[in-house]
């Protein structure tokens, strides 16, 4: 098995393994959240498992073809203190995984180690936590090769992108 198939593996068993003890002493019905986003010409699709009211872990994929950014990442988010309407959190969040950036310029272009620290605002809709919508900016790096050109030098790619998750809590 190659490194990337192993990666994907221990990555998956992650997320399923480690909720196991996450459903004990948290008061919140709403533990896990499904969510589609969409930037201006991409998509994603995410799961998150609240382990407090305070911390999320999940998984990730997305595919934004302005900038043409690809990636598979592990989310760890931070929901603080700050609100801005009662039950209406910003957060940070940080991904970890693997990706291709393009970059804003196509010079600046890698392919490798993935990392994608974001804010966001999480906005229950009707009940409490159940539908949720959850606008966000993230700026994500890959650290690698620039496959772009012929020399296959070492490169950092990023972008910045923003976008809006359409999910379901439950």
């Amino acid at each position: 098995m190659n490194r990337k198939c192993i990666f994907l593996l221990l990555a998956i068993l992650a997320v399923f393994c480690g909720t196991i003890y996450a459903q004990e002493g948290h008061d919140d019905p709403f533990k896990n959240t499904i969510m589609l986003k969409a930037s201006l010409i991409g998509t994603g699709l995410s799961y998150e498992r609240n382990l407090t009211p305070q911390i999320s872990i999940g998984a990730e994929a997305c595919l934004d073809f302005l900038f043409l950014t690809f990636s598979l990442n592990y989310n760890l988010s931070f929901f603080g203190r700050y609100y801005i309407w009662e039950n209406q959190p910003l957060y940070t969040e940080l991904g970890l995984g693997l990706g291709v950036v393009g970059g804003f310029l196509f010079n600046n272009a890698a392919a490798g180690f993935h990392i994608k620290p974001g804010v966001g605002w999480k906005i229950p809709l009707g009940r409490s936590g159940e539908f949720v919508i959850q606008p966000s900016i993230h700026m994500p790096f890959a650290i690698g090769r620039n496959d772009t050109w012929d020399d296959n030098r070492f490169n950092v790619g990023s972008a910045l992108i923003a976008n809006v998750g359409f999910g379901y809590a439950y």
